[in-house]
C-alpha cells in the first residue's frame, strides 16, 4: 500500500479523490521510485550471497523521472487529472536524487524489474 506520507500514496489517493496536489517548482526536478518487491529482491540477494564481513549496498531503480512525468503517470492510473496547486521551489530542495546500484548490481546480481507504471497501478489497486 505505501506510507501515507510518501509521494506516491499521496498523489495517487489525491487525485483519486480530486484534491489539490502541491506542485514545487516547475516539475523538472526528478526522483528515483522502486517498488518494495525489487527491494526485497534486492534483500533477499544480499542474504543468499554469502558475502564475509560487512558492505553496504544501495537498492533503488537508478532511473529518476521528473515530477511532471510522475504526476502524468499518476493521472493515467487514476484516469483522472490531477489539480495542482502550483508552489515555489521548496528551500533546500534538490533538483535530481537516484540510487548508484553498481555496486548492488555486480555483487548481487541486483536488477529492479518494476516500471513506474506498474508499481503505481499496484498501489492504487491496493486502495
Amino acid at each position: 500500500r505505501g506510507r501515507p506520507d510518501m509521494a506516491p500514496y499521496k498523489f495517487l489517493n489525491k487525485i483519486k479523490n480530486g484534491t489539490p496536489i502541491d506542485k514545487y517548482g516547475d516539475g523538472s526536478s526528478m526522483r528515483d521510485y522502486t517498488y518494495v518487491d525489487d527491494i526485497i529482491n534486492g534483500i533477499y540477494g544480499a542474504i543468499k550471497n554469502n558475502i564475509e564481513g560487512f558492505e553496504v549496498f544501495n537498492l533503488g531503480n537508478s532511473s529518476p523521472v521528473s515530477l511532471n512525468e510522475f504526476i502524468e503517470v499518476c493521472e493515467k492510473v487514476c484516469e483522472k487529472k490531477a489539480i495542482i496547486n502550483q508552489m515555489g521551489m521548496q528551500q533546500g530542495d534538490v533538483n535530481i536524487t537516484y540510487a548508484n546500484i553498481s555496486k548492488s548490481q555486480n555483487m548481487l546480481g541486483y536488477r529492479p524489474e518494476t516500471r513506474l507504471e506498474t508499481g503505481l497501478k499496484k498501489t492504487y489497486n491496493s486502495f
